[in-house]
């Protein structure tokens, strides 16, 4: 199933290039906080799926000043598919500070006489809204390439659903309003390790499938994988580089039973949803 946040943005969104066969150029944000470890498996190996080569900015190098500076800020504008994996936050107050937390957003203490300008994305964290890309900026970039954004990251297909206008705000809004024809979101926190392997499935099967098909495998796939076919299925994988697998089977190993489905509970899967 797919959503869109208002019969508005539907029609800017079927106006848009939509993703099929050849995923064309990414660019891709990596563990710009350097805590998500997994976030690094997941996008190295996605990016293996792109010619010509991928621009990825990897952990502090991921900062906001080089999104909007040359050469990167050229290659987010012409790319076809953007790709996120980091920490996301949606602020029900305010929804245009909704952000994808970039490299340096992090900070240590708040201070109190602006502290509008910071918000609590995790149970221990604040950020600095003004080193993030917020809802706001978002609106202003010029995505009209884009076909797909991957919003691999926390509450970030969450909506504010009780403001009085006809129009529901959040990230995906964003993202369509500025010319991507379909976002993929998250409704709520998602954990690093099951998401790791939901996107690489996610991005294997779309040479072959529409989007909605490739995510709705991938989802039926990570619910009913049990253990040792997880491991089976990491051991084969031809994009993951080899020390990676060893972790992944490491982690499945050490919390998991062989015939356990480790990520049957919905949390694990249910959570990425497409708009537009």
């Amino acid at each position: 199933m797919r959503y869109a946040p208002s019969c508005q943005l539907l029609q800017l969104a079927k106006n848009q290039p939509q993703p099929s066969g050849q995923l064309g150029k990414i660019f891709a944000i990596q563990d710009p906080n350097e805590d998500l470890y997994y976030t690094n498996i997941e996008v190295e190996t996605i990016a293996r799926h792109f010619q010509p080569a991928p621009i990825v900015l990897k952990k502090s190098q991921a900062t906001k000043d080089a999104l909007y500076q040359p050469p990167h800020n050229d290659s987010l504008q012409s790319a076809h598919c953007l790709h996120f994996s980091c920490h996301g936050y949606f602020d029900l107050e305010a929804p245009l500070n909704s952000a994808l937390a970039l490299a340096n957003s992090r900070v240590s203490s708040v201070p109190n006489a602006d502290s509008r300008r910071y918000s609590r994305f995790t149970k221990d964290s604040d950020f600095d809204l003004q080193k993030c890309l917020t809802l706001g900026d978002i609106f202003n970039l010029n995505l009209r390439q884009c076909r797909l954004v991957t919003l691999s990251a926390c509450q970030t297909g969450i909506i504010n659903h009780e403001n009085t206008s006809d129009e529901y705000i959040g990230l995906p809004s964003g993202f369509i309003k500025a010319g991507s024809a379909v976002v993929i979101s998250t409704l709520w926190s998602v954990e690093d390790f099951s998401t790791t392997l939901l996107m690489i499935r996610f991005y294997d099967n779309l040479n072959s499938l529409s989007i909605v098909q490739a995510l709705q495998e991938s989802q039926l796939w990570l619910r009913n994988a049990t253990q040792i076919k997880l491991i089976k299925w990491t051991s084969e994988h031809p994009k993951i580089e080899q020390h990676y697998k060893d972790r992944i089977q490491e982690e499945l190993e050490l919390w998991f039973k062989s015939e356990q489905k480790p990520f049957y509970k919905p949390i694990d899967w249910a959570s990425f949803c497409i708009i537009g």
